[in-house]
């Protein structure tokens, strides 16, 4: 550790998003290169702090900044540093020299206090003094919040929030810390409860109290996918959560739901407590839903007809659901197609369009990520995109919000929607909206693949309902016969276990008693094996799915490994220390939340944003500005060192990522691990994100516990009950 104290020279490089800089600091006759969180610091601040001394292989030693103390500048030679560095919008340094000729020392007290004498400098108009001093001011006062909260123990990202969001009454927020577990600021409940011990806040204080019921809900439920919970298990979380009665818990949730600030209701004779955005969210899916479902559409031409021509025109054959699906989407405004692999949903939906547009209407298309889009685009014809760039989302003060809304709606007649099981409860709601009354909707999905990561299961929810037209396809055609995975996942699907004799097809078991000498076999296939057998890309076409990311064979330690062997440490290839991994210019990384305002280098202006499961490759690593530059597609996307904790490796990834994806080739590991994670849907899942090649590895007596662990994903939500009337004892 080195210990450092001096003037700031000049700033190298700065980050003003995240607080990221690089400086040029002035110890004596000493100079140094420090690096590390200093959110807005300016030249001519002092600063004092301790770091480790590196030394980087192209500009030498700096010191990696661990914690520091700054001070405003108090000499004329500091001040002037300070202001003529285009710290204050219309100072520069000019004027810079006319302030300290005229007030010396006293100049920053004049520009806060006593702005009118600036009008006495020659070119200063009365005007112009107030409106530097206004400059000065708002600097001045975001410096305070935010080297407050620092010193509090925010982070710089939350501290940025926290001023956007507040302005100077930030430092108010802090004799309440759990306000700033709201929106858009969203600390942590633990950091929030941290601050507070150290404000000496009572661990009964009704806002803390308020604050973990509501953390519960936005984060215990809505992470697991549920849009609600039941009164009784949310006293028991929140209270353990706490460390409180459970009676005053109940007390405080029964004083928000008569406030409005939760809701809660009856289904079944036993109470539910929602959010009120998530409760909106099923209520006004249903209701339109619901509307969408009694609609009937009159059609200009003879169906039966133009489905003939159709199968003329392609050369095909529909199976009679398939006509069923295509005629209902027709005449209906809203139908849900489900089917599994190999059951020609690609070809209904392809067919469906061209009814569609045959009838005059203006389709939209679209799924839930980045990838499932790429695929729809080539299968079906049309331009996919996702929903969110579909919504056109924007961030705005922190905060995520869709340009395409109720007041500007999209243009289309009719919208189909893919792999719908992705889609949460909140992204299909701002979505219904975003759609005119008259608009037709198709959701398309199989019903068996893993529900969506977000609050809500709407596929299972609007199938068990019965009360949206529907169309399961159970047919599989010759062609995909042929195919053991989509046999074996049909197989799968039903409780059968999968056949793994066969050796010359395009689904294989490859039996390893021992997890090192099968996870080595996976490492092999990855980065060896496929690729020499079958010309296939380990960036591009193979991709690992684990079940899980602990443990020998679970995505952590195979994405070090696999790193390691295809992309090891060399002289030439930069790296950046993240969380979990070490990144390397070169790696395979994977995009783990939704980012709207992540910067980008592209002409396009649509493509300002970065979505969970988004896939990419390090371009290159600017290890002196702190900087990642990772390749999605055809967008290069620029990543602090704050923000590399949103990506991941992406050699291997688990299941529940890979949904909507598909690859050439996919391994899975077969080993033991968590029991709440194997069961029979996650496996089907994995097996038919392959598209040419699947390759188990591992212990059979896993796959048939797999296999046989028929484990829903029971989630608590409502949309059942509301499309079907129950409304659990509301005024309509």
């Amino acid at each position: 550790m080195e210990t450092i104290c001096g003037v700031v020279e000049r700033i190298l490089f700065q980050n003003p998003e995240n607080g990221y800089a690089v400086i040029e600091l002035c110890d004596d006759d000493d100079r140094h290169i420090v690096t590390g969180l200093m959110p807005l610091i300016a030249a001519g601040e002092t600063l004092e702090g301790k770091g480790k001394l590196t030394v980087h292989n192209q500009y030498g030693e700096q010191i990696a900044l661990e914690s520091c103390r700054r001070s405003l500048p108090s000499t004329v030679e500091q001040i002037f540093a300070f202001l003529s560095d285009g710290n204050v919008k219309g100072i520069g340094a000019a004027t810079a020299m006319q302030i300290i000729n005229a007030f010396g020392e006293d100049s920053f007290e004049v520009l806060m206090s006593d702005p009118e004498r600036l009008s006495q400098i020659r070119g200063i108009t009365f005007e112009k003094a107030q409106e530097l001093s206004v400059c000065f001011c708002e600097d001045m006062n975001r410096r305070s919040v935010i080297l407050t909260y620092m010193d509090m123990g925010i982070d710089p990202t939350h501290a940025f929030l926290a001023w956007e969001t507040w302005g100077f009454e930030a430092i108010d927020k802090l004799q309440n810390p759990y306000d700033l577990c709201e929106e858009p600021v969203g600390l942590s409940f633990e950091q929030a409860d941290e601050i507070a011990r150290n404000c000496e806040i009572p661990v009964d204080d009704i806002c803390r109290l308020r604050a973990g019921i509501l953390y519960v809900l936005k984060h215990n439920a809505a992470n697991e996918g549920h849009s609600c919970l039941p009164l009784d298990k949310l006293t028991v979380v929140a209270a353990g959560r706490l460390t409180l009665d459970p009676e005053l818990v109940t007390d405080t949730i029964e004083d928000m739901c008569d406030e409005g600030a939760l809701i809660k209701r009856n289904f079944s004779n036993r109470e539910f407590v929602f959010l009120a955005r998530l409760y909106n969210a099923e209520r006004y899916v249903a209701e339109r839903l619901k509307l969408l479902s009694g609609e009937i559409f009159p059609c200009p031409f003879d169906v039966e007809e133009e489905i003939a021509a159709l199968e003329e025109k392609l050369h095909i054959e529909f199976e009679e659901k398939q006509k069923q699906a295509i005629a209902q989407a027709a005449t209906t405004g809203a139908l849900v197609l489900t089917g599994g692999p190999g059951t020609g949903k690609t070809t209904t939906t392809r067919a469906i369009i061209k009814l569609l547009a045959r009838q005059g209407h203006k389709i939209k298309v679209c799924a839930p990520t980045g990838r499932a889009a790429r695929r729809l685009s080539e299968l079906s014809g049309r331009k996919a995109r996702t929903i969110h760039k579909l919504l056109e989302v924007k961030t705005f003060r922190g905060e995520s919000v869709f340009v395409r809304n109720e007041n500007n709606m999209l243009e289309c007649d009719a919208i189909i929607i893919d792999e719908i099981s992705m889609v949460d409860i909140t992204l299909f709601n701002a979505l219904l909206k975003a759609l005119k009354p008259s608009c037709r909707v198709i959701l398309v999905g199989d019903k068996n693949q893993l529900p969506s990561i977000g609050a809500g299961n709407i596929l299972k929810d609007v199938l068990e309902s019965g009360t949206v037209n529907s169309v399961e396809l159970v047919h599989i055609f010759r062609q995909a016969m042929q195919s053991l995975i989509v046999t074996n996942a049909h197989k799968i699907n039903q409780g059968d276990m999968p056949d793994l004799s066969v050796k010359d097809n395009d689904f294989f078991f490859l039996k390893s008693p021992a997890k090192a000498q099968g996870v080595e076999t996976v490492i092999g296939l990855y980065t060896r094996r496929l690729p020499a057998s079958y010309g296939y890309s380990p960036l591009e076409d193979i991709q690992v799915l684990a079940p899980n990311k602990q443990g020998e064979a679970g995505t952590i330690e195979l994405n070090n490994r696999i790193q390691n062997a295809i992309n090891p440490p060399a002289t030439n290839k930069n790296e950046m220390k993240g969380v979990l991994y070490t990144f390397r210019e070169g790696d395979k990384v994977m995009q783990v939340r939704n980012n709207y305002s992540i910067r980008c280098l592209s002409e396009d202006k649509d493509t300002t944003s970065v979505f969970n499961g988004d896939m990419g490759v390090i371009d290159r690593i600017d290890r002196h500005a702190g900087l990642m530059y990772v390749s999605f597609d055809n967008e290069m996307a620029l990543y602090s060192q704050e923000e590399s904790m949103e990506i991941e490796l992406a050699y291997a990834v688990t299941v529940h990522k890979s949904q909507g994806s598909e690859y050439e080739a996919v391994i899975i590991p077969m080993f033991e691990g968590p029991k709440r994670l194997y069961f029979r849907k996650l496996l089907y899942t994995g097996v038919t994100r392959a598209k040419s090649l699947l390759i188990l590895v591992g212990q059979q007596h896993i796959i048939e516990q797999m296999v046989r662990n028929n484990l829903q994903n029971n989630r608590y939500t409502a949309l059942g009950h509301f499309l079907t009337g129950e409304t659990g004892g509301e005024d309509f």
